[in-house]
């Protein structure tokens, strides 16, 4: 009698064990799904580093000093003296990269998300213009 019940206890253990291993598979996988194959992008705003750092230039004065925190004209001649265009970013978003961190104590992230850049363009930019 008790061998009998000793195979149901271990029939029932290993029963709930292959449920759980199942289980957990599941949830692996869904994870898996939800991390690679449904991407939701990150950097999706409709206006780029680009056409907001064109736009800082294109507008009033003062704003060039709050996002950058230095006057227009500053931002023009550091622009034209020390930073050429490379193939996929323009000149002035390089140096508002830069000035965006630097001059306004901006994090990264912040940046990455004003600029629509990814972490290892902010920063090989960056350091870019800081060697300048």
């Amino acid at each position: 009698m008790e061998v009998m019940m000793k195979r149901k206890i271990m029939r029932f253990y290993n029963t709930w064990k292959v449920l759980i291993n199942y289980f957990m598979l599941h949830i692996l996988l869904c994870n898996y799904i939800m991390g690679s194959i449904l991407k939701q992008p990150c950097m999706d705003s409709k206006q780029s580093g680009e056409t907001w750092s064109q736009e800082i230039l294109d507008g009033h004065e003062s704003r060039c000093l709050i996002n950058f925190n230095i006057s227009k004209i500053v931002f023009t001649s550091w622009r034209q003296d020390t930073i050429y265009k490379l193939q996929d970013i323009s000149s002035h978003e390089m140096l508002g990269i830069f000035l965006y961190i630097f001059g306004t104590g901006a994090k990264v992230s912040q940046c990455r998300e004003r600029f629509q850049r990814s972490r290892a363009t902010i920063n090989r930019y960056f350091a870019n213009v800081l060697e300048k």
